[in-house]
């Protein structure tokens, strides 16, 4: 996986939503990726689909602490002008070399 290298090289790692369920799951690789960053970047989107499905799952106290441990150990990211450009230009390149995200 070429771009968990590169993510590595700065230290910074963005995750998605997938990426924190995939953590509290237990997945191996990426609990590694997200275990040995630097930095952790939780987009605040991010979260609030996490708290989303926090407000409907059987043990919503439970799982909104779980967030918010996670976010607590991670930047969490407002989004902006800036953050939506930079968005739209890592995306352009992901379809242009199709890689998958």
């Amino acid at each position: 996986m070429k771009s968990s290298k590169k993510l590595k090289a700065n230290g910074r790692l963005a995750v998605d939503t997938n990426a924190v369920i995939a953590y509290r799951e237990g997945i191996n690789e990426v609990c590694k990726l997200i275990d040995e960053a630097d930095v952790i970047i939780l987009p605040v989107t991010v979260m609030g689909e996490l708290l989303y499905g926090a407000l409907n799952s059987g043990k919503t106290e439970y799982n909104e602490q779980i967030i918010k441990k996670f976010a607590a150990y991670s930047l969490v990211m407002q989004v902006d002008e800036a953050v939506t450009t930079r968005y739209a230009s890592v995306m352009s390149i992901i379809q242009y070399r199709q890689y998958m995200i």
